[in-house]
């Protein structure tokens, strides 16, 4: 087993024997910040669109957390697009690019880089009960995730 494949499996077990979210917010911020990732948020998709919750936060990128709020861009954003129909990771820079966005979509993209962030990978988290989260980690680098890290999202 690689070293990051048993790291992400120490995680698991790290994060279901937290008894707060600061203590799952500090194992999984650590992983994140290991991954050199500078961000990360999880936020639950409601049918429909996107709740703003909070969970575990992290560090997210507030001035960009709060422009996405404000904007309404969960309805134009083509990463929440992709991950309700995925189950593998949505890596910004593999999409950000396509012809197929639409215009409102590619605006996304281009207020995120104005924010600062230049790539991210969003990983959908589907639950028993239906619900469905995702992990966003944010960078202001542009990132090319190995295939062991894809396999740790």
């Amino acid at each position: 087993m690689s070293s990051l494949a048993a790291r992400t499996f120490a995680l698991d077990e790290a994060c279901r024997e937290s008894r707060t979210i600061a203590e799952l917010d500090g194992h999984f911020g650590a992983f994140v910040a290991e991954l050199e990732f500078g961000a990360w948020r999880a936020l639950l998709i409601a049918q429909g669109g996107l709740r703003n919750l909070v969970f575990a936060s992290g560090r997210p990128p507030s001035e960009w957390s709060a422009h996405y709020l404000e904007n309404g861009l969960a309805e134009y954003d083509a990463v929440i697009d992709l991950v309700q129909r995925l189950s593998a990771p949505v890596i910004w820079n593999r999409i950000a690019g396509s012809t197929l966005l639409t215009r409102e979509a590619r605006r996304v993209f281009s207020e995120a880089r104005a924010c600062g962030l230049v790539d991210g990978v969003c990983t959908p988290v589907r639950l028993a009960d239906g619900e469905l989260w995702i992990v966003a980690t944010f960078a202001i680098q542009p990132v090319s995730p190995s295939e062991e890290m894809m396999f740790a999202f």
